[in-house]
Order: structure tokens, then sequence, then C-alpha cells
């Protein structure tokens, strides 16, 4: 199931960059016709340059952010030869975005590895294919045919090339183009390093858990990973009308009503069914903000537990995030966003450990699985350099069970 999730939400990714390739093909044709061969060459290398650009962008998933703008402006600069009837500057503008459109992909087929070697130098020969034989087309068609017929055939057809493409990207890739957008902002309020793992995979169910102490956690924890996450989000914030389409729609983000105690937790079979999917679930234990500068860590609630007692051989990422405590959004010296200076520049660090498994011995009690992960919890921020929690232990009433 897991794999076959991988390779239906490649698909759109890989139909982008196929229709962006033919459209952006079509028009260097056309500028290799009418012999501007020097701005035939710059787009040329203004594509590469740009898909290598992005091919070296940060975050794995979050480039995938670019393939939206990218078809959008590719389909404006086409518009734009159309009305200006000038291939000069706009070929390549066009040349920019759909080398920024390939890079994107190609980063992240690289880190997914959802296809083999050789299925994915097929799919890198079939679309170079494409162009090579569009371009013929519109070369020997265009001579033959005349100028002005054709080449507004042409025009026409990378028009419904982009536009499909721009179409399916903003019903696809809208998250990642989304969290790329919120996490340029957040540059401005935050400077964000990890330390993720490499051996984090791409693809299948796994859990992140992680300290809590300010609303921006979940942001922070995101781009510490290489892959989109599931969160678990209070009705607080979730049931807000801003808020809700996005999480509901866009983020998939799992309700967890606000309540001091319930009977039923229908959040936690919706984590395990999140997990049978394949996704990545982030879940903060302590299921409360951090309250005080002397207990960093709270301990963790029997929810996770209940969820690894239901899938126990579910890999588990611990993280640590660094600085929160005290930001605008803490508890730190009064509720948040109150009594305190808005954030700028504030360093956030976030240590993420390498996955592991829970013992069937340990699974067996959920108090000895909730100490066992705050333990793994406190102890991941020595990838920070800090001084590792102290040890938590049983308390010696519950050590025999």
């Amino acid at each position: 199931m897991n794999s076959e999730r991988s390779r239906r939400d490649a698909i759109p990714i890989v139909v982008c960059c196929i229709l962006s390739v033919v459209a952006f093909a079509s028009i260097i044709a056309l500028t290799v016709y009418r012999t501007q061969y020097l701005w035939a060459s710059l787009s040329l290398i203004a594509f590469a340059l740009a898909c290598l650009a992005v091919r070296r962008f940060g975050h794995t998933y979050r480039a995938l952010g670019v393939i939206l703008p990218g078809t959008s402006i590719g389909l404006i600069a086409t518009i734009a030869i159309m009305y200006f009837n000038t291939l000069e500057v706009f070929t390549a503008i066009l040349a920019t975005a759909v080398g920024a459109i390939l890079g994107a992909a190609w980063k992240f087929k690289n880190r997914q590895r959802t296809l083999s070697r050789r299925a994915s130098a097929i799919l890198c020969g079939f679309v170079a294919l494409i162009a090579i034989l569009w371009s013929m087309i519109a070369w020997f068609g265009t001579a033959m045919l005349g100028d002005f017929p054709l080449s507004a055939a042409f025009f026409f057809q990378a028009l419904l090339c982009l536009f499909i493409a721009m179409l399916l990207a903003w019903a696809r890739l809208f998250r990642p183009f989304f969290e790329s957008g919120i996490s340029c902002i957040a540059r401005i309020s935050y400077r964000i390093r990890s330390t993720s793992s490499d051996t984090i995979s791409a693809n299948g169910a796994m859990i992140v858990i992680a300290n809590h102490a300010c609303w921006w956690d979940p942001l922070f924890v995101a781009g510490a990973l290489p892959r989109p996450i599931t969160p678990m989000m209070t009705s607080v914030f979730y049931d807000r009308w801003f808020l809700r389409p996005l999480m509901r729609h866009v983020f998939e983000a799992i309700r967890v009503e606000e309540a001091k105690a319930r009977r039923e937790a229908p959040e936690l079979q919706q984590a395990i069914d999140a997990l049978d999917a394949g996704k990545c679930v982030l879940i903060f234990p302590e299921a409360y903000l951090r309250r005080k500068e002397e207990i960093p860590l709270r301990r963790f609630g029997r929810g996770i537990w209940e969820i690894l007692k239901q899938r126990p051989n579910t890999p588990i990422v611990a993280c640590w995030i660094e600085g929160a405590w005290g930001c605008h959004s803490s508890y730190f010296n009064g509720p948040p966003a109150k009594n305190k200076k808005l954030d700028f520049l504030r360093p956030i660090a976030v240590a993420v450990s390498d996955p592991f498994h829970l013992e069937p011995d340990v699974l067996e009690h959920h108090l000895r699985t909730r100490i066992t992960l705050m333990n793994h919890v406190g102890q991941v921020r020595t990838k920070l350099g800090l001084e590792p929690l102290p040890m938590f232990d049983l308390p010696k009433a519950d050590e025999g069970e």
C-alpha cells in the first residue's frame, strides 16, 4: 500500500514535468526557426541553471512547491510571447520556470526512490524523446507550411500544456507550495537549523514524537523532516474558521478534542488509519504546552501507547526542539502572545533521531512505554550539543509491572 501511494503521489509531478517540457520544446523550436540563436542558447543555459539551483534546495518535499509557481509563470510567459509577438526575454523566463520544475522533481525523485534506476532512466529518456520529436515537428512543419499558421498552433499547444500542468499543480501540489511560503515568512522570526537523519524513510508509516513548548512546534519539526507530516492538532486551533479548511483538506491534520477528561478518543483510531495509509504522524505526547522553566518535559500521556499497542512495528523518530521556550507563542512569563516581544531571528534548533522500534516487553505496559519514549526525546538533545535530560525512571510502585 505504501509503495502504491508513493507512485500515485508521483504521477502529478511526472505529468507536470512532461507537459512543461513539451511546451518549452515548442517555444525553443520556434526560437531557433526564427534564427534567434543567441536567445535560444541563453534560454537553454537558464533552463540548466534553474534546474541545478532547485536541485540544491534544502528541503526535499517543499522543493515541490516550486512547481506551482513554475507552471503559472511559464503560462504567463507564453501568453506574453503571443501578445507581444516577441520570443527573447519571455523565452528565457519560460526556460527558467521549466528548469525549476524539473529540478524540483529531480530532487524529490532522488530522495523518494519510488522508482528504480532503470525505470527512472526510461522515464527521463521518454521525456527527452518527447522534447526532441516535438522540436523536429516544429522545425520541419514550420518550414513546410509557413511561419504564422503553425507557429500559432504550437503557441496554443504550449498554452494548453502549461494550463493543464498549472491546474494539476494547484490541485495536487498546493501543500508544498503553501509550506514553502510559510517557511519563507517564518525566516523573519526564526533562524531554524536541524540535525535531520539520513536514515529516515521518505515513504511508509512513521510516528514522530517531540517536546512541546510553543504554538509553532509543528512547523519547526516539519522543516526538519524530508517528507510531509500528519499532525495531531487540538480543536482550539483546528476549529478556527480560517484554519479548518487547510487542516482538513490540505494538511489532513487529525483533530483532537480539547477536554480535561473524555471517555472516547476517536483521534487515536484516526492516527492508526493514517499510519495504515503510510503517513508520517506527528504527536506531542505531553498533550500540553510547557508551563515551567524547571520542567522541560512532562510525563507522556497514554495515547502514544494506545497507538503503538495497535501498530507495534511502526518506526518511531524522536525530536527535541530547542529555543521554542521563551518565544512569543510560549507560556514563558505568561500565556502565549502576552508579556513577550515579537520574535525576530530567534534561533531554533531541532534534533532528529534515527528511527527506532520499541521492544515487545516495553510495549506490554503503558507506563514503561511512556517513560522509554521520554528518555529517547531527552537523549536526542545531544545532537545539538546539549546535555541530555536526566533519565526518567519508572515509579517504584510500577517497576514490577
